[in-house]
């Protein structure tokens, strides 16, 4: 199920062959929509194919920092991904096509993995993701792109490919990634969802309902005459 897409007008200077008077240029405009959020809840999934080139990577999208440096290469860019999977930000996987068929699958923290993947198949790949409510799946060249321009517009720009949104339940995320047996058969994402816990309520002292018990010798020396 998707949410509704919000729009955004984008204005491009025609050349002069596109004016209505010789000599003159108007400007074109025309819609660019923000990618479609995928809604998932527990027990459901989603079967989508996203251009990949060497890796892909699962984020969240209000934590992850992308931006590096404008000069920033290869090795810049891969310690920057190692140090926001230590934060839990993002989970980058290599891939084998340049183009992937993705099954995503969210499940609860008891769930058995053998209801869906068969007894003795194990993960290519493993790792955690804490998110705030909305994950975003890009490609290499996305990565890229986020980390070397900061005013880079991940959802409106069609440069490098869109990141597909999905809109899912808050919590810290185990992801496990098994192959398909095939090249016509979807890679499976396990998504097991951990609750965050219950915020702690410190103890509130109301004024004017503490009592302190007296003892018996207190009472017997209160009551005493001066």
């Amino acid at each position: 199920m998707e949410s509704p897409k919000q729009a955004l007008t984008i204005e491009r200077c025609a050349s002069p062959h596109d004016s209505a008077k010789p000599g003159t240029v108007r400007a074109r405009k025309w819609t660019m929509r923000s990618p479609p959020v995928h809604r998932l809840s527990i027990d459901s999934h989603d079967v989508f194919t996203h251009q990949a080139g060497s890796y892909l990577a699962l984020f969240d999208l209000g934590t992850y920092t992308r931006f590096v440096s404008p000069h920033a290469d290869a090795l810049d860019i891969s310690a920057h991904l190692q140090r926001q999977t230590q934060a839990l930000t993002i989970l980058a996987w290599d891939v084998s096509r340049p183009v992937s068929r993705l099954d995503v699958i969210l499940i609860s923290e008891h769930e058995p993995i053998e209801r869906i993947i068969p007894s003795g198949r194990q993960p290519f790949a493993s790792g955690w993701v804490r998110s705030f409510g909305r994950l975003a799946l890009m490609g290499d060249k996305l990565v890229e792109t986020c980390a070397r321009n900061a005013e880079f517009d991940l959802l409106h720009s069609a440069a490098s490919g869109r990141p597909r949104l999905f809109d899912v339940p808050a919590g810290t995320y185990l992801v496990q990634l098994f192959s398909g047996p095939s090249d016509n058969v979807s890679d499976t994402v396990i998504l097991r969802h951990y609750p965050f816990p219950p915020p702690r309520v410190a103890p509130v002292r109301l004024g004017g309902l503490h009592r302190v018990e007296e003892s018996e010798e207190d009472r017997a020396t209160s009551h005493k005459m001066p």
